[in-house]
């Protein structure tokens, strides 16, 4: 936001307005409605009905596709904040805004959890009958989920919660909806884990037979190789079997220095030749 900005956005909310410089061009390429709705103002500034800390978020998004603007909430959830961004950018149709409001909504029931703030989130969501308060209260029911022991057994505030779900015949079926969901994974989970543990025991018998019949056929081969004909000394039979064999994982390593092993066995033994004879008679 510089000299250069050709427009501005006014956050008018109770009493309290604030104008914020914006690039007319920027604002316009995140959305049509947005284009549409500067493109009716003839004053050169675009009125936004909302919180002057939510206008500033949706705008900081919209340059740096974050915001890091946090009010300073004393006893509030802060997830109100977030949803009061989301509830704006729905307005106009900024889903890249939507989506970063939504993730930070989330994320703070995580962060700052507050019981009360977060009932009274329930109770605004759901009297809300805006369709952006949809993916809100997806998300309400997820942490509400995720957070049942606390809700229901906090000894100081468990009645606010179960009065919410008893006024709000909505929530109350979202909340045992998604209640239902969690029980049927948990009770699902047991089975899948034996099928899966059954599945490799069943691969681990397969492999170990295939193993074992490739050991007997690598056998075989040696066998065949064995059985030669002609006069050849042991040494030679062996240097030949080693070469023509076929050698498995774990004959592999050692093919090539069993070969000249027994070549050297076959270079020093005595042949039984005719040359030999003469020189022992002389002796």
């Amino acid at each position: 936001m510089d000299q250069f900005a050709d427009f501005s956005i006014k956050s008018a909310w109770g009493s309290h307005t604030e104008s914020f410089p914006v690039h007319r061009s920027l604002l316009c390429s995140h959305s049509c409605k947005l284009r549409a709705a500067i493109e009716e103002c003839t004053t050169g500034e675009l009125t936004i009905q909302h919180d002057v800390l939510v206008v500033k978020a949706l705008l900081q998004c919209l340059y740096t596709s974050n915001y890091v603007l946090v009010p300073n909430l004393t006893g509030g959830f802060i997830g109100r904040y977030h949803a009061n961004v989301y509830a704006l950018a729905f307005e106009y149709d900024l889903t890249q805004v939507m989506a970063t409001a939504l993730y930070k909504f989330a994320r703070s029931a995580a962060i700052s959890w507050d019981h009360v703030g977060f009932v009274h989130a329930i109770n605004r969501a759901y009297e809300d009958t805006d369709e952006a308060a949809t993916a809100i209260r997806k998300k309400l029911v997820q942490v509400a989920v995720e957070r049942g022991v606390e809700l229901y057994d906090t000894a100081n505030h468990s009645r606010e919660f179960i009065a919410t779900v008893h006024t709000y015949g909505t929530f109350a079926a979202d909340l045992n909806a998604a209640l239902v969901e969690k029980v049927k994974r948990l009770l699902s989970l047991p089975v899948e884990v034996e099928a899966k543990a059954a599945e490799g025991e069943f691969a681990t018998t397969r492999n170990e037979a295939a193993g074992s019949k490739r050991d007997a056929d690598s056998m075989k081969d040696v066998r065949r190789e064995v059985k030669h004909d002609g006069n050849d000394s042991p040494p030679t039979k062996k240097l030949k079997v080693i070469l023509r064999a076929k050698p498995s994982s774990l004959q592999a390593e050692c093919t090539l220095k069993g070969a000249l092993v027994a070549a050297s066995l076959a270079s020093k033994e005595p042949t039984g030749s005719s040359s030999t004879a003469p020189a022992m008679r002389r002796e």
